[in-house]
């Protein structure tokens, strides 16, 4: 039976701080030695692997509906597919303890992040991004050490970082 990773949501509005936020969880995880994946929910109907006039991107371009690129150290796919955000998570491999996920389905997460500029788009946050409050972590942005009864969590900070990723360690049910 394959190991269920620990799936962290990061949710947010456009430019609310969610890239950085996962890119401090996934950098303090991966410091301590654990197996981490990362997934991307974007609303941009196209992607591509490269830049154009690269190999990849004209293998992309040309109609293929798989594409797999290959170095001596890391291997990219591309698929021609919609996939929705569960079957995205079974295709995670089994070495990996955790799932930071860039938006993705809240309501699927084990925990979630909730990405705020400011306060004032709490209410429209949680409402389109439809997260359960009973999923929330915590909150990340520069606003304080709690809002709302969560805690806040400034990724900007290196204690902040290190208290949001000892609380998703906690939530995991690692020491």
């Amino acid at each position: 039976m394959k190991p269920i990773p620990y799936l962290v949501c990061v949710a947010g509005l456009k430019n609310s701080g969610k890239t950085t936020v996962c890119t401090a969880i996934i950098t303090d995880l991966t410091a301590r030695g654990y197996s981490v994946a990362a997934l991307k929910s974007s609303h941009v109907a196209r992607l591509t692997l490269d830049h154009r006039a690269t190999d990849s991107y004209a293998l992309a371009e040309s109609g293929a509906s798989f594409v797999l690129v290959q170095s001596r150290e890391q291997s990219l796919i591309l698929e021609r597919s919609i996939r929705s955000f569960e079957e995205m998570i079974r295709r995670v491999p089994d070495t990996v303890q955790f799932i930071i996920s860039e938006g993705g389905v809240a309501d699927a997460a084990d925990a979630v992040v909730v990405c705020l500029a400011d306060t004032s788009k709490w209410a429209e946050t949680v409402q389109v991004r439809r997260i359960p409050r009973a999923k929330i972590l915590g909150l990340a942005g520069p606003f304080g050490q709690s809002f709302n009864g969560f805690p806040v969590f400034d990724a900007g900070d290196a204690g902040g970082r290190e208290s949001l990723v000892e609380r998703i360690l906690k939530g995991a049910g690692y020491p």
